[in-house]
């Protein structure tokens, strides 16, 4: 004998319910051959389920009574009354679930924030959102790093290194982790409403990709990264992804191992590789890193573009840097130019065309509610077709103002990292500038190093 009871868990599913489990095993285990229960709904309020469990015990030779509805599982023809039960059981937790999203949509569109989650950088306190100091400076470090081009494993790297714990101490840092952080807008100070939605009561949830509206709070709360640094994660999120697509290795996926990786392309589009080349100088055997073009390294026939030293990609950038750097003025000005560039480029506010959408939405959900005629059904297919055109707005500016912040990112980072000439070469100043580095070849051997900067501006150096 025993009670078994999940006191504030719902019955939706069994498999949450962890003394339920337990008695479920003692069942199996012939410990228990008779169940007692108040009501259908305290042992199940999934109708299927119900049935399943009920039958499978009856089975095993362990019956179920049911003192409030008086049925009992050793007569068989209980079943059909327990299944109808079961049903209208299942069809409460659909009404008060239905009353619970009714009242959740309330808020949302009053853009009532009922957020009670913990996450690393905030802590929840009577619904107002809380720095963690210590923690947000971990934030601010993973968003500078991303930013200055590092992939997400050298920065779990990085972290575990200085002995920075992941969030609450739960085991290692994982680019799972890493991503979380930098697509979440709760770290600008904003919060979306209605990320998620389960299709039906019994169905698990799912991201909302456009299925249900979407709420945006703006500034709801301190943000512990500014929206441009945010927006600005956001496009190079999609910029790693696009290269990403665009690699012709299957499985390939974005590399920043070294300085160089991802950013060499030879004249021929052809991705570059790193190499060890040994070789013996004075009778003692050396080895020095090369970069080989992958279709050169195929067939020499497709590609005549020959390796070239680490050293010499190395010491060519931090001449075209402190050439740059020693005419100050022309600098500056095209710096200028480029921010000013940017800023007169501002596209539309996505958060105007959001209020648009969501009115198109919720008009076409009032014109389904009304008698159908020739009319509404014509109002509704130009509803649609404004909804689907909305919706292409709204994305289009987001990316525009995501890569223009981006860009303003990097005019600003590379502002700070020209003050002074390099004296060797430094992989943090390299991967947070340059975008691409285009070799050209002339007489089979690399002749020309064309060094594009993120923020525009092209060198060329030879080598």
């Amino acid at each position: 004998m025993g009670f078994f009871g999940d006191e504030g868990i719902s019955g939706k599913f069994a498999h949450n319910r962890e003394d339920f489990q337990r008695m479920l095993n003692e069942c199996y285990a012939g410990k228990i051959t008779r169940i007692v229960t108040k009501s259908v709904s305290r042992f199940a309020r999934n109708q299927v389920e119900c049935m399943k469990l009920a039958r499978d015990l009856k089975n095993r030779g362990i019956t179920i009574l049911f003192e409030t509805q008086g049925i009992d599982t050793k007569d068989e023809g209980s079943f059909v009354i327990l299944s109808v039960l079961a049903s209208m059981a299942e069809e409460e937790i659909r009404t008060l679930s239905r009353n619970v999203i009714f009242g959740f949509l309330k808020r949302y569109k009053a853009g009532q924030v009922n957020w009670t989650g913990r996450m690393l950088g905030y802590e929840v306190v009577k619904g107002q959102f809380q720095i963690v100091p210590d923690e947000a400076l971990v934030v601010k470090e993973i968003f500078d790093l991303f930013l200055k081009g590092k992939s997400y494993y050298q920065i779990c790297q990085i972290l575990m290194s200085r002995g920075v714990q992941a969030f609450q101490g739960k085991g290692r840092w994982t680019r799972g982790w890493i991503e979380f952080i930098l697509a979440n807008e709760k770290y600008c100070g904003d919060v979306i409403l209605q990320k998620t939605y389960a299709p039906d009561i019994m169905l698990p949830r799912r991201k909302n990709e456009g299925k249900r509206p979407k709420y945006e709070v703006q500034n709801n709360h301190i943000g512990i990264v500014s929206k441009a640094t945010f927006d600005a994660a956001q496009a190079e999120i999609a910029r790693r992804n696009k290269e990403k697509l665009t690699l012709k290795e299957k499985n390939s996926k974005f590399c920043s191992l070294y300085p160089f990786s991802g950013k060499l392309i030879c004249t021929c589009n052809g991705k570059y590789r790193r190499h060890a080349q040994t070789f013996m100088k004075n009778g003692v055997k050396q080895t020095e890193r090369v970069w080989v073009c992958t279709t050169h390294q195929g067939n020499k026939t497709l590609c005549d573009v020959k390796p070239i030293k680490e050293s010499t990609l190395e010491k060519a950038f931090v001449s075209t840097l402190n050439n740059l750097i020693s005419n100050k003025e022309m600098l500056s000005e095209m710096l200028g130019a480029k921010i000013e560039e940017v800023l007169a480029g501002k596209s539309v506010d996505p958060r105007l065309l959001a209020e648009q959408l969501v009115e198109a939405q919720e008009e076409l959900i009032a014109i389904s509610k009304t008698t159908r005629t020739d009319q509404s059904q014509a109002q509704a297919e130009l509803l649609i077709q404004k909804i689907q055109s909305l919706q292409c707005e709204i994305e289009l500016a987001q990316v525009n103002i995501a890569t223009q912040d981006l860009t303003l990112v990097r005019l600003a980072e590379m502002k700070k990292l020209i003050k002074r000439p390099l004296a060797f070469f430094n992989d943090d100043v390299f991967t947070t500038l340059i975008n691409k580095v285009l070799i050209t070849a002339e007489d089979t051997k690399p002749a020309k190093l064309h060094f594009i900067f993120y923020c525009g501006i092209e060198t060329i150096e030879e080598v």
